[in-house]
C-alpha cells in the first residue's frame, strides 16, 4: 500500500467493517510518536490521513471516534523503550486516552444495546456480538 494514500486503504477497510457491520462502533486510534525523526515525519503524515478519514467517516453518520496518540496526552519519546514500543508508563496513557474515546463514544451515543442474532435458538447474541 503506498503511504502516501493510506487513506483510501483506511476509508476502504473501515466501509467493509460497516458492511458487513452497520451497527459498529469504531475507536481509531493515531500512531505513536517514533523517536526516530524521519520515521516521525512520516507518522504525523499517517496521522493527518487517519484524521481527514475519520471526520469524513464521521460526518457520513458512521459511529467513530477518533483517539490521539502522540505528545502530551500520549508516550512521548521520552517513555519509548526502543524508539518505538512504550514503556509502562507509556502504555498506562494510551490506556487513558482508549478510555477516553471509549466514554467520548457512549456520549455521542454510539454504544447501542446488542441485538438478537438471527438463527441462535435462544435469540441471544453469541460471545456478547454487538454489531
Amino acid at each position: 500500500h503506498s503511504l502516501t494514500n493510506i487513506s483510501k486503504t483506511v476509508s476502504a477497510l473501515l466501509d467493509d467493517v460497516y458492511k458487513g457491520s452497520p451497527r459498529a462502533t469504531i475507536i481509531l486510534s493515531t500512531l505513536l510518536v517514533r523517536s526516530d525523526e524521519e520515521k516521525q515525519e512520516c507518522v504525523l503524515d499517517l496521522n493527518s490521513q487517519f484524521k481527514t478519514v475519520a471526520a469524513a467517516q464521521r460526518a457520513n453518520g458512521r459511529r467513530i471516534v477518533l483517539v490521539d496518540m502522540q505528545p502530551p496526552a500520549g508516550p512521548t519519546t521520552a517513555e519509548l523503550v526502543d524508539g518505538t514500543h512504550p514503556t509502562e508508563e507509556g502504555y498506562a496513557k494510551m490506556a487513558d486516552i482508549w478510555f477516553a474515546g471509549i466514554k467520548e463514544a457512549d456520549r455521542a451515543g454510539f454504544l447501542l444495546k446488542k441485538e438478537a442474532i438471527p438463527g441462535n435458538a435462544d435469540g441471544v447474541p453469541d460471545r456478547g456480538v454487538y454489531g
